[in-house]
């Protein structure tokens, strides 16, 4: 499991902070992401 915050920007230039999770398992050798979460966080 793997959590992180990044920035995301829209077209139309619109920016949102979003705290991640992404969940990954190994498959024949490679590390593969099969599921992933994002909550958009408040405006400061």
């Amino acid at each position: 499991m793997t959590t992180g915050r990044t920035i995301a920007t829209a077209r139309d230039g619109t920016r949102i902070v979003l705290r991640f999770s992404d969940y990954a398992v190994k498959r024949d050798g490679r590390w593969v992401i099969v599921a992933s979460h994002a909550t958009a966080l408040p405006r400061d």
